[in-house]
């Protein structure tokens, strides 16, 4: 019969190995945000382009009214799929090591998914943040970057994450001399106010 001391030591190493082989299967299949445009039907991926089309062109009336003198305020709301869609559809990411963008909309976040390699094993990136208006323009707030669902991404790299993200979420409006008001997520929507200077 064995000692309790050699049960418990068996014991311990059984449940350090279940740990380990959690925390693979967990770095190897984060949760997922949004949905995968490639795997939709024929038609679907017809529906979401036009879904898609209509809020590039809002973006562009918004843009060519500014441009044009028109005073008045705007409103852009852009859904997760229209999101998704723009993302999947429309970024070329053959030369970056991101891959399989994915946004996902929720409880005033953000949220920005794609596969990257990370020390030699390919991964989920998972970067978490809110969206505001300051000084008249979109800012994203990083709350959190995760890698494979489980371990922190390096600081520098959230900083980095945090102004590219600001930088494309202003970019919607680029060209147009607007001053955004308000900037939030909201039932699923990404919704950017403001007003021409």
């Amino acid at each position: 019969m064995k000692s309790p001391f050699a049960r418990g030591c068996l014991g311990l190493f059984i449940i350090l190995i279940a740990a380990a082989g959690y925390v693979f299967w967990r770095v190897k299949n984060p949760p997922t945000v949004g949905d995968n445009f490639s795997v939709l039907t024929a038609e679907q991926k017809k529906e979401r382009r036009q879904s898609a089309k209509v809020l590039e062109d809002q973006v562009s009336d918004v843009v060519r009214k500014v441009k044009s003198g028109d005073r008045s305020p705007f409103r852009i709301v852009a859904s997760e799929p229209d999101l998704n869609t723009l993302l999947q559809d429309r970024i070329r990411t053959e030369k970056f090591a991101i891959k399989n963008l994915r946004a996902g909309l929720d409880s005033n976040q953000l949220t920005l998914q794609g596969d990257v390699p990370y020390k030699g094993l390919e991964t989920t990136a998972t970067l978490v943040g809110n969206i505001s208006a300051q000084d008249g323009k979109v800012l994203f707030k990083t709350e959190s970057l995760l890698i494979g669902g489980l371990l922190e991404a390096p600081k520098d790299w959230k900083s980095k994450i945090e102004t590219q993200v600001t930088q494309q979420l202003n970019k919607l409006i680029e060209g147009a001399k607007v001053n955004v008001t308000k900037a939030s997520v909201e039932d699923k929507k990404l919704i950017i106010e403001g007003a021409p200077h």
